[in-house]
């Protein structure tokens, strides 16, 4: 009774375990066995990066389920918890080239920001020295104005004597 109980909680391990590995870029082709002696009957030939599920092993071996619904037996030596190499360098050249559009889009964009930045930078520019000669102007105005205002103070003052001159000039 215990060893059926042993048996059975070796036999829900790995099915609770069922990882997700690939055929190793270190072979040519593993062979998918009937069992796990060299001499069962071969199923398949599994080119590298085969992804298949390990259902359990035993010994030196795994009993592996293969996506299109296939089992049988392989080499742990052959399997690989990384994706196959091959794989690996066109998801990486995917995503250089995605990259690469990112960033001649990005250098775009830059370049029309330097000259938009140009631009605007020429704008302000004339804009200051607008600035300066409506400030020359306004401080040329303003001592215009006061001598204005002091001349016609002068103005008025000149206007009163006269009168006044005048007067006394009548009187006389």
């Amino acid at each position: 009774f215990c060893l059926t109980l042993l048996f059975i909680f070796w036999l829900a391990i790995p099915t609770a375990k069922a990882t997700t590995l690939y055929v190793s870029d270190t072979t040519l082709e593993a062979n998918l066995r009937t069992g796990t002696k060299t001499d069962n009957r071969i199923i398949g030939l599994l080119r590298p990066g085969t992804r298949l599920t390990i259902v359990r092993e035993m010994g030196g071996w795994a009993e592996v389920s293969l996506e299109d619904g296939r089992t049988g037996w392989i080499l742990k030596r052959y399997l690989s918890e990384r994706p196959p190499w091959r794989e690996t360098a066109q998801k990486l050249g995917t995503e250089n080239e995605q990259f690469q559009s990112q960033l001649s889009q990005i250098e775009s964009q830059r370049r029309e920001l330097v000259q938009r930045h140009a631009e605007l930078k020429g704008q302000m520019d004339s804009q200051q020295q607008a600035l300066q000669g409506v400030r020359r102007e306004y401080e040329d105005l303003t001592t215009s104005s006061s001598n204005y205002l002091n001349l016609k103070m002068d103005y008025e003052k000149l206007q009163t004597e006269s009168r006044q001159n005048k007067a006394k000039l009548d009187e006389l």
